[in-house]
């Protein structure tokens, strides 16, 4: 158990880590654009896209990160322990309620990321030369959605957080 519990603290230290570099956007509303900023657009297309072809690679480095990190928490630890005190008759609803919470969280991070990286993708293939107000309202939507990602990974974060202080709990009493 002690293992089990130093193992599951350092996965959890590992994320903190992981999740705080991530250094997520936050969305902006949608506003006009002056002739200036147009032209500053236009005038700095081919460094926007690259930028954005940098986070686009480090953004998806990440999630395959914590798609990976989540699946470990997920099936090594949450899953495991709830089966086995299942198998004991220890009955610790908490467990299975964050159980519940992280299953849930993870599938919406998972279908947050799709609609951020498609979203992305449709942003960087726009010609902000041609198209500028078109690709700073997709930029602006792009936001949105990395921001959703963001409030995700935050979530799981904390359910992880939680699951170390409920198997803490559980320690003591047992």
């Amino acid at each position: 158990m002690k293992k089990f519990l130093a193992s599951l603290i350092l996965v959890a230290a590992a994320l903190l880590a992981t999740v705080t570099n991530l250094n997520f956007a936050k969305a902006e509303a949608s506003t006009d654009l002056t002739t200036e900023q147009i032209n500053a657009i236009k005038k700095n297309c081919a460094i926007i896209k690259d930028n954005l072809k940098s986070i686009q690679y480090e953004d998806s480095r990440v999630r395959v990160h914590l798609g990976r990190y989540y699946d470990t928490v997920q099936s090594n630890f949450i899953t495991p322990l709830n089966i086995a005190l299942i198998g004991n008759n220890i009955s610790n609803i908490n467990l299975i309620e964050n159980q519940t919470n992280f299953v849930t969280a993870r599938s919406k991070f998972a279908s947050d990321y799709i609609a951020y990286q498609k979203s992305l993708e449709e942003l960087v293939s726009l010609d902000c030369t041609i198209e500028p107000v078109k690709f700073y309202n997709k930029l602006v939507s792009v936001r949105e959605k990395r921001a959703k990602v963001a409030n995700d990974t935050t979530k799981l974060r904390e359910l992880t957080e939680k699951q170390v202080n409920l198997v803490t709990k559980l320690k003591e009493v047992l």
